[in-house]
């Protein structure tokens, strides 16, 4: 096998990925013309999966470089090349900020007109301070990232002790920096699509939720990756081990969030915080959340209880593909009722949240899938243009001249 055939094994999916995401989206447009709400809250789906595998993974990525650790240096290169496809996911907020109207209430000004609460929130709930944070959030994390992957090829080139420093004080503020931005996204896009609800938890619950998704996909990846040189010659059980183990940490910190916000919200019985969750408790929602309970908490948790579950490639690939499909699941659950709720609360049926229950549409499954296969084509492109391991790290050159003792 030549060496580029080793940095290449995933460029086979990118044209089907790009030609199935084309066709899809295209589909969703056409039939989505008639249903402009179902189109737009299933684009917002797809377009939140796509963020919190591009910033999540910035995040990890700015973990590994403070705390080291040779799980690291495994998935890097995935990491990295997700972290890559910002710019694309810059892009594709744009038809979001358009359709503000189509999916926010309070940037309907006939609705602001007769909402107390509305204009109570409209100085920071307006269309252009939202666009204006929108810019503000891309920007940093973009620079970040340009920041952080340009130190570290400057590092791989020169090991330089100073460069070493660099990516860990680069990483340091880098996550003070993103906390915040990833907080004030998940108001300006999750929460606020029903205005009238808060929870001071919602935004720390999104950040945990974008990082464990960007771990399962760099897991995904590695998997996939697995069999070809050089990263065959340095991957042992151990390493699989350890990111089945992190992959469990992150699997209780996103159960432990959203199980404390629950509580706290039922505990107090407020009418204004009790809205999220009535219309996910009862019908076809609250199916999807005892789903999202055993499938995105309780199974993987208990997979990833077992050494021998996380020692073989194949068992963690399946648990991290199961909560990426999970988290989209999430996604939709997050995204769909608020939007029926607040449609139904406009339109003068707020007293009841019948609409809320309906069945999703095939748009709300369509328009991310999408979504995603572009941006998994995106994807792979990045990660194409650089060797399946950093090549230069200390540990990777042990490894390959065969001076690293098997810890299996």
């Amino acid at each position: 096998m030549t060496p580029e055939t080793d940095r290449h094994p995933l460029v086979r999916f990118q044209i089907p990925a790009l030609a199935v995401g084309a066709i899809a989206l295209v589909a969703a447009i056409v039939f989505g013309m008639a249903h402009p709400s179902t189109f737009f809250r299933g684009y917002l789906v797809g377009f939140l999966f796509c963020v919190g595998l591009a910033v999540g993974s910035l995040a990890v990525l700015m973990i590994q470089y403070l705390t080291g650790g040779v799980w690291g240096i495994v998935i890097r290169r995935q990491l990295e090349a997700a972290v890559k496809t910002l710019p694309l996911v810059a892009l594709m907020v744009v038809p979001i900020l358009v359709a503000l109207p189509v999916l926010y209430t309070w940037a309907r000004p006939d609705v602001v007109s007769h909402d107390a609460l509305l204009q109570h929130k409209a100085a920071y709930l307006n269309v252009p301070f939202t666009i204006v944070r929108t810019v503000i959030y891309f920007a940093v994390w973009i620079g970040a990232a340009l920041l952080l992957t340009r130190t570290a090829r400057e590092f791989e080139r020169s090991g330089s002790p100073e460069l070493s420093l660099r990516l860990r004080q680069v990483s340091g503020f880098g996550l003070l920096f993103l906390a915040l931005t990833i907080t004030f996204s998940a108001v300006d896009w999750g929460m606020s699509l029903d205005p009238h609800w808060y929870s001071t938890m919602y935004g720390m619950a999104f950040m945990v939720e974008h990082m464990l998704s960007a771990f399962a996909f760099s897991i995904v990846i590695l998997v996939m990756l697995s069999t070809s040189r050089p990263l065959s010659e340095i991957l042992l059980p151990s390493h699989l081990r350890d990111l089945g183990n992190l992959l469990l940490a992150f699997v209780m910190l996103w159960a432990y969030l959203n199980f404390s916000q629950f509580l706290l919200i039922w505990y107090a019985n407020l009418r204004e915080e009790v809205t999220f969750y009535i219309p996910r408790m009862e019908g076809f929602w609250g199916g999807v959340s005892v789903a999202l309970i055993v499938f995105h908490f309780f199974l993987p948790f208990t997979m990833l209880l077992m050494r021998a579950i996380k020692d073989r490639p194949g068992t963690l690939r399946l648990v991290a593909f199961l909560i990426l499909v999970m988290h989209l699941v999430s996604l939709l659950w997050l995204v769909i009722p608020s939007v029926q709720w607040s449609e139904a609360h406009v339109s003068g049926h707020g007293g009841g949240h019948g609409e809320a229950h309906a069945a999703i549409s095939w748009l709300d499954i369509v328009t991310p899938l999408g979504l995603i296969a572009i941006w998994f084509a995106f994807f792979v492109n990045r990660l194409s243009t650089a060797t399946i391991v950093p090549m230069n790290e200390p540990y990777v050159q042990e490894a390959l001249s065969g001076e690293v003792a098997h810890h299996g």
